[in-house]
């Protein structure tokens, strides 16, 4: 039970802001014990992760998961209105923003989705 307890404290502070662990070099607080951690490192020359396929070394620990998906292929972010996968979530994010991608969701959205790849243009009058 007592270890429930110290997970709800820690699930806590997200909700109330509460950042108890403060980085003694830049005043920067933290509200898990092993962020303080990574993020000390950030201050040395200390890259404590280690990438075993091609030996690239990282400060954060997010940043080596990040990069390991370089190496295995994982697309683990997909879009729902094209399905095009994406290794990182910002990448996603980029990819809805595209002008191309906005329009194909608006029409989605408004039942054209059959004709989605047609383009409208009045470069051209119709005689009829």
């Amino acid at each position: 039970m007592g270890l429930l307890i110290c997970y709800l404290r820690v699930h806590q502070r997200s909700h109330t802001g509460e950042k108890p662990f403060p980085c003694v070099i830049c005043g920067k607080s933290f509200r898990l014990k092993e962020m303080l951690r990574d993020h000390q490192f950030t201050h040395t020359s200390q890259k404590p992760y280690t990438c075993t396929l091609c030996t690239k070394t990282f400060t954060l620990a997010t940043s080596f998961m990040r990069h390991r998906s370089i190496h295995s292929g994982e697309m683990p972010h997909s879009c729902r209105i094209c399905g095009k996968q994406f290794r990182l979530l910002t990448f996603l994010k980029a990819h809805m923003q595209t002008k191309a991608h906005l329009r194909r969701a608006q029409q989605k959205s408004s039942g054209l989705e059959q004709n989605a790849d047609m383009t409208v243009s009045d470069k051209h009058q119709c005689d009829m």
